[in-house]
């Protein structure tokens, strides 16, 4: 029998104090069982980012907050949460982002229907979840289907 696959979610964070909550929210909200964890990566922040979010583990037990400040940059936070993450899946998401329900499931499920897939993704909807000054300045790439 195969072994269960454990899934990290990946958050990196610069100064999230004021957005983050929701997302370990939504993140606590998860129906999935699976073993899974979240890791908080801090890049520097000055606004408590890092003990606002660990003071999270009451609701999710297998958070993680990483100190990636020696040099701030978004990818040398989503890299060095990937160093610390222990899941054979990474999933990330950003701190200002509201996860759904199920997201964790849905991509647990898509995994363990098919095993040679190396990379997923899913749709980003920042029309009901992003405040409209975030989302004025991007406008959605078009979608398209492989």
């Amino acid at each position: 029998m195969t072994p269960p696959i454990r899934f990290s979610v990946v958050i990196p964070s610069l100064d999230a104090a004021h957005v983050i909550g929701q997302q370990l929210d939504a993140l606590a909200g998860q129906t999935f069982d699976g073993d899974w964890e979240v890791v908080v990566v801090d890049n520097g922040s000055k606004d408590g980012t890092a003990s606002l979010a660990e003071s999270w583990t009451d609701r999710l037990p297998a958070l993680r907050v990483v100190d990636a400040s020696e040099r701030q940059a978004h990818t040398y936070a989503r890299n060095a949460g990937a160093r610390a993450a222990t899941g054979d899946w990474l999933l990330y998401c950003d701190a200002d982002d509201i996860v759904a329900p199920g997201w964790v499931a849905a991509f647990a499920s898509h995994a363990e229907r098919h095993e040679g897939c190396d990379l997923m993704g899913g749709f980003v909807e920042d029309r009901t979840l992003n405040d409209p000054r975030l989302r004025g300045w991007r406008q959605s790439p078009p979608v398209h289907r492989l």
